[in-house]
This record gives structure tokens, sequence and C-alpha cells, in this order.
């Protein structure tokens, strides 16, 4: 089938017709378009690697889920966390690829991703009852990965945070201390020189006039506390900038742990994969695997803008056409017209050597263009030499005839068209 949606680089599936059922799982490689006048000849071929069939999926997940792993839709486990819980978890996976391809646009109730479990089922043991649904439950990769973190982060931080609270005891217990001296010597010197423009001596005593009535004792004892002091100050201010950006970093790690434990009631995924059964579309998914249109609506997502379609030609969109409120609206955008086809002109004159795609052969000038025997009997062919065929400049014709205005012609019968004469 031709599926124009495809792109290397990316892991698919690919599910086959239901008489054989071979589905396959894989990363995609190459994709190769083939377009023929005939429906029949619009095929797309597909190269990949790692291919396992969902059987061997069925039995990987059930040995990884036996082993501890988490809720995942793929498998083998992508050995780096962070892609694993990205491309291998089924709602991370669904927001990755809307992001990634549809610019988080509204998909019109299509999915970005294939989740499986919503395609296919068991086929019902009893007659006449419908597929049963895969059922993978419990903790998801990226749960666990958020939990992981926020487990991490506070352990990392815990040690640090009780470090700062250390230290900021025993700073604050300094500065305490520095402040007591610091009133001690104040007090001294106000009850020996008994001044009244002293009975108002601050904490951090600096009047030059003290050094006079100050043993040198004091005096070393009082500018030690007043460099202490002034040193604890701001590292107290700094150790409380510290502490409370840990504490909001760890309150923030908490709350991640304690919301994926109530979301994680169990730590063993719930499922019911088994291998050795059949699968077959569920009811909501009967038409993707019945009808061609159906299957390219859900494989759809948008190739590129009509802008970027523009650019791409380098053409100018003119005569904008708006979404609705028009009388030619559609429900979409669009220009009158978004290239202007140029045509030949009668005086034109083609670039000389133009008239082929080949190097054009061109006669030596001194061989007179004729074959001669030589001395004995052999006919000589004058020697050539090529000259590429030049390119052609930009301002060449797109069209050898009137296009344009045939194009225009054929839009204004398609907007006046009149229904069949009776």
């Amino acid at each position: 089938m031709f599926n124009p949606y495809l792109v290397p680089g990316f892991p698919i599936a690919i599910f086959d017709q239901r008489a054989t059922r071979v589905d396959v799982l894989a990363y995609a490689t190459l994709i190769t378009h083939k377009l023929t006048h005939s429906r029949e000849g619009r095929t797309t071929q597909v190269s990949y690697v790692y291919g396992r069939t969902f059987q061997e999926l069925l039995d990987l997940l059930s040995a990884q889920f036996a082993a501890g792993g988490a809720a995942t839709g793929a498998a083998p486990a992508e050995p780096i966390r962070e892609i694993r819980q990205v491309i291998q978890d089924f709602e991370q996976a669904e927001q990755f690829y809307q992001a990634l391809f549809f610019g988080r646009q509204p998909l019109f109730g299509n999915y970005a991703a294939c989740d499986w479990r919503k395609r296919v089922g068991y086929e019902s043991i009893g007659p006449g009852q419908p597929p049963e649904k895969v059922i993978i439950e419990g903790p998801t990769e990226a749960g666990l990965g958020a939990l992981a973190d926020a487990g991490g982060t506070i352990v990392a931080l815990t040690p640090q945070l009780e470090s700062l609270k250390l230290d900021f005891a025993r700073t604050k217990a300094a500065k305490e201390s520095a402040e007591h001296t610091i009133q001690q010597i104040s007090s001294q010197v106000t009850n020996s020189l008994a001044l009244g423009d002293l009975a108002a001596v601050t904490p951090q005593v600096t009047n030059p006039s003290l050094s006079s009535v100050l043993s040198a004792a004091d005096q070393v004892a009082l500018d030690q506390a007043n460099a202490t002091l002034n040193d604890t100050t701001i590292r107290l201010k700094q150790l409380r900038t510290q502490i409370a950006t840990l504490e909001e970093q760890l309150a923030a790690a908490q709350a991640v742990v304690n919301q994926h434990q109530q979301q994680l009631k169990t730590t063993q995924v719930i499922h019911n994969l088994d291998a050795t059964r059949e699968l077959v579309p569920l009811p909501a998914a009967e038409k993707l695997f019945a009808n061609y249109d159906d299957a390219i609506r859900y494989n759809w997502r948008p190739i590129c803008t009509l802008d970027e379609y523009l650019i791409f030609h380098q053409s100018v969109g003119e005569g904008t056409i708006p979404a609705f409120n028009h009388p030619r609206s559609v429900g979409a955008r669009y220009y009158e017209r978004i290239r202007r086809l140029k045509p030949l002109t009668a005086d034109f004159q083609f670039p000389a050597g133009s008239d082929g795609l080949s190097p054009q052969p061109v006669p030596s000038p001194n061989a007179a263009n004729q074959s001669a025997p030589n001395a004995i009997g052999e006919t000589i062919t004058p020697a050539s030499t090529t000259t590429v065929v030049p390119g052609l400049g930009s301002d060449f014709p797109a069209t050898r005839a009137a296009w344009d205005e045939l194009l225009l012609e054929y839009r204004r019968n398609v907007y006046n068209v009149q229904p069949p004469r009776t």
C-alpha cells in the first residue's frame, strides 16, 4: 500500500493481512515510494531492522514484567532510561509524537502513537464472543523514572540540608557570642566613665574616644567581636538562602514521591499477555485492517503546510482565500494561485547547444570534417572534441505553451460549472 506518512529512523508497527497475520514491530531505515499512472502502481517499500513479531513482543514483555520491569508498550527495553521513558511508554509516546508530528494541534480524534492495545486483542475462545482486550497495567517507565529521580534528589539533598542547618546553628552561636562580648565591654566602659553621651552605646562600639579608657586586652577583644559579628551576619544571610532553596527542592521531590506512590498501587505489572493466542482486530479497529482509505486516514499526519509548499517551489501565494466566510471557502485557507507559468515567446533564443542532454561532438578545426587515407592506406577519422550542454538560466520559461492561460480558463470553468442539459 502507498503510505506517504512513514518516517525513517522511527519505530513502526506493521499489521499484516489477516490471512497470514505476521504482524511486526521494527525500526524503519529506508522508505521508498513508487508512483505510476494506475492506483495499483502506488506502492511504498519499507526497509527495517530489529524486526520482531507481536508474539515475540508478548514473550519479551512477559519476561520483563516477571523480572520486575515497568509497564511498557515495546520490548526489548531500550538501554537508556530517558529514551525508554519516551518511546516505550504508552502515554509519553503519545505526547512525544503529538508534539513532533502535529505540533500539539488537535488530532480530530486520531492518535499520534500506535497504542496497539486499542487496535488488536485476543481471538475469543467462545463462538460469537467479542475479542478479549490486551491488559497491561501497573507502574510505568515514566512514573518509576520520576520516582527514582525524586528519591535520588531526596537522598542527595538531605545530608546537604542537615550540614547547612548545623553550620547555621554554629554561625548563629558565634554571632550571639560576639554580641555578648560587645555588650559586656560596652557596659564596662559606660559604668567606668559614667558619661551621659555614652549611655546609648550601640552593641558595635566604634567610637575612637573609647580607646582611651579600654585596656589593650579589651580593645583586642572588642575588635575581634566586631569582626566576628560582621562575618557571621553575612554568613547567616547566605545560609538562610541556601537552606530555603534546598527545602523547596526537597518539598518538590517529596511531592513527586507522594504522587507516584499513590498512583503505583502495586509494584508488579498486571497483564494477560499470552504469545500462544491469536491476535485479531478489535471491533473499533476492524475497518483499519479491511479498508485502504480508513488505514491511510488513521496513519495521516501533516506533511507540510501550504506556505512551506510555496517556499519549496520558490513561489509566492496570490489571492488568499480564507477558511471561512468566503464564497469559495472550503474549511482551509488556500491561494487563488501559487505559481505563474512563463511560456515561450516567438523571439525567444535558446542557448547554444541546448537542443540535447548529452555532450555534443565538435569536429577538430584542422580536420576539415573529412576522412583521408594515410601513407599505408588506412582511413583516418578527424579528431573531435566535446562541449557540455550549457545550463538554463533562471529566466528560462517554465512551459513551452500558454499553460498559465489554459489553467486560469480551466479554473473559471470549474467555478462556474453548469449542470448537464436534460
